[in-house]
C-alpha cells in the first residue's frame, strides 16, 4: 500500500509539473503577444503620426471585409448589383501586396483607386497600411510604407514628404487618401493629380485614392502623366494603373452582417436583409451599410439616400443627448443639430484654406454659441464627428458633410420669377451633396426627420410646394421632373407643368436661433 501512495504522489508531482511547465508556457505566449502587439501599435503611431492616430487604424479593422476592385467603372451599369456578372473581381489587398508590392520593376509606379462615396476607399487604404506594416514584416523587408490624407493643407503634405530623404523615398510605399477631398479649388482635377505625382514621383510605389466622379468622365481620368521615364526601359511618359472599388455583393453583405450581429442572430440578420433588399442598391456601399442597426432601429423606411443620411444625423444626436437629463433633451437636440449645421457652413466658407477641417478655435467658438460642451461629444466610431492629434474637427464622412450642405441649400432655396431656383452655396465643387440635393428636389421633398415634434421648424414659413393643393402636389411628384443647373447656384425644373410651378413661388428663408 505504501509503495502505491509513494507512486500516485510520483504520478501527481510530474503531472503537476507538466501542468506548470504547460502553464508557464501559455503565460510566456500571451506575454510575448502582448509585447509583439505594444511595438506594432507603436510602429504604427509613429509611421501614422501626425495626421492619424492607431484608434483610426483600429477602428477600421473591425467589421472589415476585404476590399475588391475591378477594371470596369461600376456606375456604367444600371445599378451596382446589375454589374456582378459582368466583370471579374480581384482581392485589392492581395493586388497589391502580393502583386505589385513585390515586383523589383514596376512599369508604372503610380496607381489610383476610384469609388463612389461610401465604397470603402479609406477603409481599404488604412487596411493596406496595417496589412504591410506588421511588425514581423517591418523586421524582414526594407520598405517601409506611408498614409497621408489629401483633405490636410497640401502646402503642409509637400513639406512633409520632402522631409523624406531621396534614399528612403526609394524604398518608400506612399499611400495618398482623398484625392477629390483636397482643398486647392483653383486646380482642375487632372492638373491636381499632375502636382501630387510630381512631389512623390521619387516614391517607390504610389496609390492614390479618390472619388470617380471628382473627374468629369471616365476619358478624364488620368492616364498619362507628364513624368518622364529615365529608369525604364522604352521612351515616354509614366502611365498611371486605374481600378474601381467593386460594390459589395451578396456574400460580402452576408459576411459584414454575420461580423456585426453574430452568425446566430438570425432575426436580426433577416430583418437587415429585408432592409438591404428594400433600399435597392444603397446598401451595397460599406459606409452606409455599417449604419443598418441605425436603420432597423428607425419606424421610419427610408428608400432614397438622403433619407437614410437623415436618419444617420438623427441617430447620432439621440446617442449623443442620452447624456442628458430628460427635461434637458429636446433643447440639446436643436442645439447639436444648428451646431452641426454652422460647422458644415463654416468649412464651405474655409475649404479651399483649410479643406474638411475646422481649426480647434472655430470649433469652441461655435460650441459657445450653441450651448455644445465638446468635452462631451464621445469621438468614437458612431460619431459623425472627429478630432485630429492638433485639435481639428471634421465630420467622419465628407458625405456627411455635403448632405448638410444640400439640405442648407435646399431648406433656403428660392424661386425667382422667371422660374429659375437659387441655393446659397455652390454645389458644382461636390458631386454627392448636387445628388442629394437632386433627389430632395426631384421628389419634391417637403417633410424633414428634423422638423417632428424633437425638432423646431427651421423656417418661418413652409417651402415653395406645401401651399399647393393635394392634388397638385400628387400630380407633380408623378410627373417626370429633372433638375436643370444652369451653375453651381442656379437652376430650373423641367418636364413639369409650369402653371402648377408658378401659382405659388415664395420660399420663407432659414430662420436663424435667436
Amino acid at each position: 500500500m505504501d509503495v502505491f501512495f509513494e507512486w500516485l504522489q510520483t504520478k501527481i508531482g510530474d503531472e503537476l509539473s507538466d501542468i506548470t511547465l504547460f502553464g508557464i508556457f501559455g503565460m510566456l505566449v500571451y506575454l510575448a503577444k502582448l509585447f509583439y502587439k505594444y511595438f506594432e501599435k507603436c510602429k504604427n503611431e509613429k509611421d501614422l503620426f501626425p495626421f492619424y492616430d492607431n484608434s483610426i487604424l483600429k477602428n477600421s479593422r473591425k467589421f472589415f471585409i476585404r476590399t475588391k476592385c475591378q477594371n470596369i467603372d461600376p456606375a456604367n451599369e444600371i445599378n451596382f448589383r446589375s454589374s456582378y456578372a459582368f466583370v471579374t473581381k480581384e482581392d485589392m489587398l492581395n493586388f497589391f501586396i502580393k502583386k505589385v508590392f513585390k515586383l523589383k520593376e514596376n512599369e508604372t509606379n503610380f496607381y489610383i483607386v476610384l469609388g463612389d462615396s461610401g465604397m470603402g476607399k479609406t477603409t481599404f487604404m488604412l487596411n493596406l497600411f496595417y496589412s504591410y506594416n506588421t511588425y514581423l514584416n517591418s523586421i524582414f523587408k526594407k520598405t517601409r510604407i506611408k498614409l497621408l490624407p489629401l483633405g490636410e493643407n497640401l502646402d503642409s503634405i509637400e513639406l512633409h514628404l520632402n522631409n523624406i530623404s531621396l534614399e528612403d523615398r526609394k524604398n518608400t510605399i506612399l499611400l495618398l487618401d482623398g484625392l477629390d477631398e483636397s482643398p486647392i479649388l483653383n486646380f482642375s482635377a487632372n492638373e491636381l493629380v499632375e502636382k501630387l505625382t510630381t512631389i512623390a514621383k521619387d516614391f517607390r510605389i504610389v496609390i492614390i485614392s479618390c472619388r470617380t466622379h471628382f473627374f468629369s468622365s471616365e476619358n478624364d481620368e488620368p492616364y498619362e502623366l507628364k513624368i518622364r521615364k529615365f529608369n525604364t526601359n522604352g521612351n515616354g511618359y509614366q502611365v498611371i494603373k486605374k481600378l474601381y472599388v467593386s460594390p459589395f455583393d451578396e456574400k460580402d453583405i452576408k459576411k459584414y452582417l454575420n461580423k456585426k450581429f453574430g452568425i446566430l442572430s438570425f432575426s436580426k440578420i433577416r430583418e437587415a436583409k429585408e432592409i438591404i433588399n428594400y433600399t435597392d442598391d444603397l446598401m451595397v456601399r460599406p459606409m452606409l451599410l455599417s449604419y443598418i442597426e441605425d436603420v432597423m432601429k428607425s419606424s421610419k423606411k427610408v428608400k432614397l439616400s438622403c433619407e437614410i443620411y437623415e436618419l444617420l444625423i438623427i441617430k447620432w444626436i439621440e446617442r449623443e443627448s442620452n447624456k442628458y437629463q430628460t427635461s434637458n433633451k429636446f433643447d440639446f437636440q436643436n442645439d447639436l443639430f444648428y451646431f452641426s449645421i454652422h460647422v458644415a457652413n463654416t468649412i464651405y466658407e474655409n475649404f479651399e484654406k483649410n479643406g474638411l477641417f475646422i481649426s480647434n478655435e472655430e470649433m469652441k467658438r461655435l460650441a459657445i454659441e450653441f450651448n455644445i460642451n465638446l468635452d462631451l461629444l464621445e469621438m468614437k466610431s458612431r460619431s459623425l464627428l472627429n478630432r485630429d492629434s492638433k485639435g481639428n474637427y471634421k465630420f467622419s464622412h465628407k458625405s456627411i458633410f455635403e448632405y448638410l450642405l444640400a439640405y442648407n441649400c435646399y431648406r433656403n432655396r428660392f424661386v425667382d420669377k422667371s422660374q429659375v431656383y437659387h441655393i446659397d452655396y455652390d454645389l458644382s465643387l461636390f458631386d454627392q451633396a448636387l445628388k442629394f440635393y437632386d433627389e430632395m428636389q426631384i421628389n419634391f421633398k417637403s417633410s424633414f426627420h428634423f422638423n417632428d415634434e424633437r425638432f423646431i421648424s427651421f423656417h418661418s414659413g413652409n417651402n415653395v410646394m406645401s401651399n399647393l393643393k393635394f392634388e397638385e402636389l400628387m400630380q407633380l411628384k408623378h410627373s417626370k421632373t429633372e433638375v436643370e443647373w444652369l451653375d453651381g447656384k442656379t437652376y430650373r425644373i423641367i418636364d413639369v407643368q409650369e402653371e402648377i410651378l408658378t401659382k405659388k413661388s415664395k420660399f420663407f428663408p432659414f430662420t436663424e436661433k435667436v
